[in-house]
């Protein structure tokens, strides 16, 4: 590790004293690069990865919420021969209920398209996804969740449980 890498990390942790909010960002952006050098030949390498995300709840009532997310991301690899673009756009449909005070679920439908719009759409450029999280409150201070996200990945089908737990250790710590 550098010596400013170190310097970076002992000084985010020594920065505990920052309050955070556990709620979802409504707006979002994000870049990636990753630059390589292979051994072999010597060629350089960079991958950009920009994503950008937009979320939007509206309340219908005191228990319903529609959801809608749209997220946009563009990949970027390029070497010494060639330069390569891959687009996505995301459009998230969704709902959250309240069932009592303590139970609520969130439903999320998650359509993809992927590709680098050179030729028309086809059955490759298209992704699904959708996920469904429940969570229950037992008291103020400790929340469980539970649910499945699915998403239709090129090799097949793709399941994942989702299992947490968010608990109001005190005023200022929450895990």
């Amino acid at each position: 590790m550098k010596k400013a890498e170190l310097l970076f990390f002992f000084l985010v942790l020594k920065l505990n004293f920052l309050i955070a909010q556990p709620y979802t960002d409504i707006a979002s952006f994000n870049v990636q690069q990753l630059k390589t050098t292979y051994k072999i030949d010597r060629s350089k390498n960079t991958t950009s990865n920009y994503f950008a995300g937009l979320l939007l709840p509206f309340k219908v009532d005191s228990n319903n919420t529609i959801i809608i997310r749209l997220n946009g991301e563009e990949l970027v690899t390029e070497n010494t021969t060639q330069k390569e673009r891959l687009y996505a756009l995301t459009l998230g449909l969704g709902a959250q209920h309240y069932f009592s005070k303590s139970l609520s679920a969130v439903f999320l439908l998650m359509p993809k398209f992927a590709s680098d719009f050179s030729e028309k759409f086809n059955q490759y450029d298209r992704q699904y996804g959708a996920s469904l999280l429940f969570q229950y409150k037992f008291g103020k201070n400790f929340r469980a969740k539970a649910g499945l996200f699915y998403n239709r990945e090129p090799f097949g089908n793709f399941f994942v449980p989702l299992f947490g737990v968010d608990w109001q250790i005190s005023s200022r710590w929450m895990l």
